[in-house]
């Protein structure tokens, strides 16, 4: 009996715990959002001829791996936001390196970069990062990539994958523009989206 009440407990400290990483991490990721494309629209204009001029003096130049332009955000360089039209609110800041402390707050340049068009990009399965895709996303599906310099890059998932968590590299063959990868449920795959770059 006494065993039984403390594996309840625990399991409810366990939901808790759970509950409140989701929140921060939603509240901290709306927050990287929105203040990075209040800078984008901050230091947007449009010229004479009516086309948008952009001031990217905002930005550091060549200081990150995945694009040419990046921003330092309590010391993490963001490098563009990843936007899921076909999932209720979900915008995701992207961080140009990846650690295990960093996939803590946010997705994560795994690998590639925009330059050479192979970027793979990593998260957990949050709610306010990947969590959602699995039971929302379907081939077919568009996504898109808007980079700090305000490109935006239009994708369509073309295959989903379960992958081993150390079959790293099955996760970086193949020829696809952009691959992202987030844990299963159980957190024994790696359940992984394939996109190629689209008009």
């Amino acid at each position: 009996m006494i065993i039984a009440t403390i594996v309840i407990i625990g399991a409810g400290g366990l939901v808790i715990y759970n509950n409140i990483e989701e929140n921060r991490v939603r509240d901290e990721n709306n927050s990287i959002v929105s203040d990075l494309e209040s800078n984008m629209d901050q230091y947007s204009d449009l010229n004479d001829e009516g086309q948008v001029e952009k001031d990217l003096s905002w930005l550091d130049y060549g200081t990150a791996i995945g694009t040419d332009y990046s921003k330092t955000i309590d010391g993490i360089i963001y490098i563009g936001i990843l936007y899921f039209p076909n999932i209720e609110n979900l915008s995701v800041p992207v961080i140009d390196t990846c650690t295990d402390s960093l996939l803590k707050v946010s997705s994560c340049r795994y690998s590639g970069s925009m330059k050479t068009g192979d970027m793979i990009i990593a998260g957990h399965s949050y709610k306010a990062i990947f969590g959602r895709l699995e039971s929302n996303m379907v081939v077919g599906d568009l996504i898109y990539f808007k980079d700090l310099a305000g490109n935006v890059y239009k994708y369509e998932l073309s295959s989903i994958e379960s992958l081993l968590p150390e079959d790293t590299q099955k996760m970086q063959q193949g020829d696809w523009d952009l691959t992202i990868f987030t844990c299963s449920y159980d957190n024994q795959e790696r359940i992984t989206y394939r996109f190629d770059l689209t008009d």
